[in-house]
């Protein structure tokens, strides 16, 4: 696995680097499933509903829980992307839920993917780091069936991470096969069109059925190599989430001087997790640079910025200019998470101006009172 096919996922404050393209797919025709279908032999479930909102029915693989605040998380999300597409599920989608490490690779996805969406059944196979992309695809499903540059592409830049831009030309993906195609290339030249031309033509793209540059030009009056010089004079390094840091706001007790006592329970809904850990975040706000003291005696602490701004250029590895908390680098590409040690340790940091999302958690899932304090001296 090379630096340049990495993808770095995040979920309940957890980071795992997966090969790109893995964990994102619609079905395949080529796993263990389908091809006992042809049989007449079928898959039974892999687990039964333990889970219902509005939009999910949620199966976990796993006999551990899901925390409620990640439960909440995702349906938050489903919410959102009807609005965003314009569009509604007829009925909850279904989604099986495996721990990363053992969810059955070509048994129910292709053998490239650790998640997929199969519109036969209306349901998603994957892990958490996955299913926010996943989700994009079970609401997008019915608006048409663009190619596979647009439909990987929306999923992408409609997922929880920084959407940013692929090592390969939108000119050369465009009209590559699912297996074949770059879907950061994808997921960022598609977040450009929807900023620059706005949604409505997006969801116009959506609803075709031609080829990916035969839709390109039919919506937006352009060639992809037209597109492609306006793309790279005007696309930044790294499109923002639409969505960033929904956390409270870490209680200031005084001027400069934030502590608060945390319930770390699974069934609240500030809470998400479930295996392996359960956690929660809360948001700092820094309005001029300086040393921060950060401690807690919860099991971990750590702390990230906030990816609130669109990122111009790929920013210099550790650039002092950026505190020792930048918002990327070039083993976290999607968002810099500096780990540290609970358990009453203290850390000093330096802290340039902007949100930071900082998360206490553990490993075991029972209920603990936590107490996160931050102080610039």
């Amino acid at each position: 696995m090379t630096a340049q096919s990495q993808v770095r996922l995040k979920s309940a404050g957890r980071e795992a680097i997966l090969p790109e393209g893995m964990g994102r797919s619609i079905s395949s025709a080529n796993t263990l499933c389908s091809m006992l279908a042809i049989l007449g032999l079928g898959c039974s479930a892999p687990a039964e509903i333990r889970y219902e909102t509005e939009h999910l029915r949620i199966a976990p693989t796993f006999d551990e829980p899901l925390c409620a605040g990640e439960i909440e998380r995702f349906e938050r999300h489903a919410d959102r992307l009807e609005g965003l597409l314009g569009t509604r599920m007829k009925q909850p989608v279904t989604v099986y839920l495996w721990k990363t490490e053992e969810f059955p690779v070509g048994e129910y996805c292709a053998e490239s993917s650790i998640g997929c969406y199969r519109e036969d059944e209306h349901a998603i196979y994957t892990t958490s780091l996955a299913l926010d992309h996943e989700l994009v695809h079970a609401v997008a499903w019915d608006l048409g069936k663009p190619g596979d540059f647009f439909v990987e592409g929306v999923a992408e830049m409609l997922a929880f991470d920084r959407v940013l831009a692929g090592w390969d030309s939108p000119v050369t993906e465009i009209d590559k096969p699912r297996a074949e195609l770059s879907y950061r290339t994808a997921g960022h030249f598609s977040r450009w069109l929807w900023q620059h031309y706005g949604q409505g033509p997006f969801l116009d793209l959506l609803a075709t059925e031609a080829q990916s540059s035969a839709a390109l030009e039919s919506i937006y009056g352009l060639s992809i190599d037209a597109a492609h010089e306006l793309y790279l004079a005007e696309a930044p390094y790294a499109y923002a989430p639409l969505h960033a840091c929904e956390y409270p706001p870490l209680t200031e007790v005084e001027p400069g001087r934030w502590m608060e006592s945390i319930h770390l329970d699974c069934d609240d809904v500030g809470t998400f997790g479930g295996p392996p850990g359960m956690g929660t975040s809360r948001v700092l706000e820094v309005e001029a640079r300086a040393d921060f003291l950060l401690e807690t005696d919860a099991e971990s602490l750590s702390i990230a910025l906030c990816p609130d701004e669109d990122l111009p250029t790929e920013p210099v590895d550790f650039d002092p200019a950026l505190g020792d908390v930048p918002p990327v680098t070039s083993a976290f590409r999607g968002q810099y998470v500096l780990g540290l040690s609970g358990g009453g340790d203290v850390h000093v940091l330096d802290l340039v101006p902007g949100r930071y999302e900082i998360t206490v958690g553990q490993q075991e899932i029972v209920s603990r009172e936590v107490v996160l304090s931050v102080e610039r001296p």
